[in-house]
């Protein structure tokens, strides 16, 4: 990339920003902090999700054991909130690993919370 005045500068970024009067480079760890940010706030949403799917399946299953649902309706429940669940266990498993991995990199006295 060539700057005023005819100097070439070379930079490893992800992001590059374009205007008439500025270029703006963001750094890869910049980008990767937010990254992480972004997991973390992931993981919050999967684990409500999850939560409210689970509470909703239990409750079915009692109104179901209660006599307030048939079997029909269990069913349908059943076939509209697992396949929604299994994948949302499968992403926070995944999501708390990589956290958990990151944790591990860094230096002790850096937290990722």
């Amino acid at each position: 990339m060539e700057v005023p005045g005819g100097q070439i500068m070379t930079a490893k970024a992800r992001q590059l920003a374009l205007t008439p009067r500025n270029i703006t480079l963001t750094p890869d760890w910049k980008l990767e902090s937010e990254d992480t940010t972004s997991m973390k706030r992931r993981l919050s949403e999967v684990t409500s999700n999850i939560s409210s799917l689970t509470r909703y399946l239990v409750n079915a299953k009692l109104d179901h054991k209660s006599g307030e649902l048939d079997d029909e309706t269990l069913k349908l429940a059943q076939g509209s909130i697992e396949p929604t669940l299994r994948p949302l266990i499968a992403e926070k498993t995944d999501l708390t690993s990589s956290l958990k991995t990151l944790e591990q990199v860094l230096p002790a006295r850096v937290s990722i919370g």
